[in-house]
């Protein structure tokens, strides 16, 4: 038998690309050596013995492992790569999902660490053989290790003298919005966005509403107020004056009673209050007027309420003169405690400019005409 002769020493080359074999079967190999016979006989092996070759085939293997960033936001990752044949000259390329080159150096190491950090992603690792003009390429994917933190909204509804504080930052009606970053229990950061609104308080205004005109008591208070459909509010009535009575009812309108003998003004001030923001209430005065009614004829209540102050006679208006006329007041004694000429219809109840005791005074007013009007007035304070 001949010597055995590696293959590597009988051809130019004995390093394949993997490419190059095909199929997945048994591998035949036509050897043609570099010298033979012209009987077509190895010049090893003359004297008839065969020659054993020792054939010893090497390919281009490329095997990859990745580290992942460390947060989806960050650009930590690595890709490692062990290239089959050490001692070879390689380029390798990675390419991003649009195909931009992103890292392309040579190196003459079986380990090959990619030198620039990459962030979460895929990418196409290209290695290039020089040597043996041969290329591998591979899919890989390089993710991260915390957890992903989605970006955070706050959109809150304030009270107009809040603020909240993060990460050391006011924020505040003056400054409501802004993007902070914080650091999650993985360690990877998140993105908060703050929008902040702030509550509008209730405006109220005050309403002037004709009783001769309203069919029912209720009077819809709120038609000219503004209130933030964001809180929660309350209204109440405060005080009343020339009614007998006034609440707020369950659909927010103003129920009255008006004593019928009440002629001219009268008045109630209710509030509205903001229950999200306690501090945050305004108020309103609701006039009630009447067009038809009139002064009472049987009463003067002389206490600046603008109801029955004075003795108006019948026919006349407060503060109207009556020429030519007298008019005389006397007590139930019959003493005269007020008397004067062209009577104004100012009469409050007075004798010489003191307030005079309840009870029932009597007028006599004596016309330019020679005619006369008489009556009484009970005196209440």
């Amino acid at each position: 038998m001949g010597p055995s002769i590696l293959l590597s020493d009988r051809f130019n080359s004995s390093k394949l690309c993997k490419s190059e074999i095909a199929g997945n079967g048994p591998m035949k190999l036509l050897l043609l050596p570099i010298n033979i016979l012209a009987d077509g006989r190895d010049p090893n092996s003359v004297d008839g013995c065969d020659s054993i070759i020792d054939v010893r085939l090497q390919f281009l293997t490329l095997s990859i492992e990745t580290k992942n960033a460390t947060c989806s936001d960050e650009s930590n990752g690595q890709i490692i790569a062990t290239a089959s044949i050490p001692g070879n000259s390689y380029t390798y390329t990675v390419f991003d999902d649009d195909d931009n080159v992103i890292i392309s150096e040579s190196n003459q190491n079986e380990t090959i660490r990619t030198t620039q950090s990459l962030a979460p992603g895929t990418y196409i690792f290209s290695l290039d053989a020089r040597a043996i003009g041969c290329m591998q390429e591979q899919e890989i994917t390089i993710g991260f290790d915390g957890e992903a933190s989605e970006p955070i909204l706050i959109e809150e509804y304030l009270c107009p003298e809040s603020s909240i504080t993060i990460n050391g930052n006011t924020y505040s009606s003056d400054n409501s919005s802004g993007i902070e970053t914080l650091t999650s229990a993985s360690g990877c950061d998140s993105i908060v966005h703050i929008n902040l609104q702030f509550l509008a308080g209730p405006e109220t205004s005050d309403d002037v509403f004709d009783t001769s005109l309203q069919d029912n008591n209720l009077y819809d208070i709120l038609q000219n107020d503004k209130i933030n459909e964001q809180s929660d509010y309350e209204i109440n009535v405060i005080e009343f004056s020339r009614v007998d009575n006034a609440v707020i009812d369950e659909a927010f309108m103003l129920e009255v009673e008006i004593d019928e003998t009440y002629t001219g003004q009268s008045t109630v001030t209710y509030e509205i209050c903001d229950l999200d923001c306690n501090t945050d209430c305004t108020t309103a005065t609701v006039t009630f007027s009447s067009q038809s009614g009139g002064n009472d004829e049987a009463i003067i209540t002389p206490n600046g309420d603008g109801y029955n102050d004075l003795l108006i006679v019948s026919g006349y208006e407060a503060y109207e003169e009556i020429p030519f006329s007298k008019i005389n007041i006397i007590n139930r004694w019959g003493s005269i405690v007020y008397s004067t000429n062209n009577y104004n219809n100012d009469w409050s109840g007075t004798s010489n400019g003191k307030p005079l005791p309840e009870g029932v005074y009597f007028f006599h007013v004596i016309l330019g005409n020679g005619s006369s009007l008489k009556g009484s007035r009970s005196l209440i304070r």
